[in-house]
């Protein structure tokens, strides 16, 4: 039996989330995750692991499961899906997320904290490198970042260069910052969506892959063709979201309306009582 599916599948729980999806498409969410942050410096309570830090990036979250694998996937997050291609989500730069634990040895808190606190940190200060690394390191008394003027009053040359630095150096923070989104802890404490009740999780059973926008009014859009299934409910449900795709045909790119029903599946056909 595979691991891995065909598709990459976004469950819900509700079939009007579903309709919204192929309505408008994909809308990036604030996602709250805990890290395994662990090595703060000095710090008694690291040893004792009570040390939390929790990342918040709008995101659009998709798993890769085989459908005969995902029941109890689909008992947490809901029976509604969208299916949409590997190639797709490749193309959509949607990737598979890394797993980390409190040992994984590139996770140290003192790094990642402050990669965390990039997008904040680089929006105050724009381009100078040079004020960035005064806020780094303003507990050392000995440290006095230049100011404009000081650059200023640098030969040409030494500007040009400073600010060849800048944009490079910057460029690679930004790209630290960009991959901390793709990282979720190994396992941790979930509330189960059934019972309501606090439960371990090894979310790395998940297997996600994830579409990560600093843009919070960004969606991600697909087209008919990129579609695989769309599990539904009840055969009223079925008519309805055929029905919606028909009516979308220009907007989904749908050059034969009717096939718009070879897309859409009742749960039951798929999972049986299973």
């Amino acid at each position: 039996m595979n691991i891995s599916a065909n598709s990459l599948f976004h469950f819900t729980n509700k079939f009007e989330h579903l309709q919204n999806v192929v309505s408008s498409g994909f809308k990036f969410r604030p996602c709250e995750e805990e890290l395994p942050l662990s090595g703060y410096e000095n710090c008694p309570f690291d040893q004792l692991g009570i040390i939390e830090h929790f990342q918040h990036v709008p995101v659009v979250c998709f798993c890769d499961l085989p459908l005969g694998q995902s029941s109890e996937h689909r008992e947490q997050y809901g029976q509604y899906a969208i299916a949409l291609s590997k190639e797709w989500g490749i193309r959509s730069k949607i990737t598979p997320i890394r797993y980390v634990h409190s040992n994984s040895p590139d996770f140290a808190s003192v790094t990642s904290s402050k990669i965390l606190d990039l997008p904040v940190d680089l929006g105050a200060h724009g381009n100078n490198v040079f004020q960035f690394f005064s806020r780094i390191l303003r507990d050392n008394k000995s440290y006095l970042a230049p100011t404009n003027e000081d650059l200023a009053n640098l030969p040409i040359p030494m500007q040009n260069l400073m600010s060849i630095v800048s944009v490079e150096f910057l460029s690679l923070l930004q790209h630290c910052r960009d991959l901390m989104p793709l990282v979720r802890i190994y396992e941790g404490e979930w509330t189960d969506r059934v019972t309501n009740q606090t439960a371990h999780r090894v979310f790395y059973d998940e297997r996600e892959w994830r579409a990560v926008s600093w843009d919070s009014q960004a969606v991600l859009q697909f087209k008919f063709a990129d579609i695989r299934h769309i599990i539904v409910q009840t055969e009223d449900e079925r008519t309805a979201i055929a029905n919606q795709m028909i009516s979308q045909a220009e907007q989904l790119g749908i050059s034969m309306p009717h096939l718009a029903w070879t897309k859409v599946r009742i749960a039951e056909e798929l999972f049986g009582d299973a």
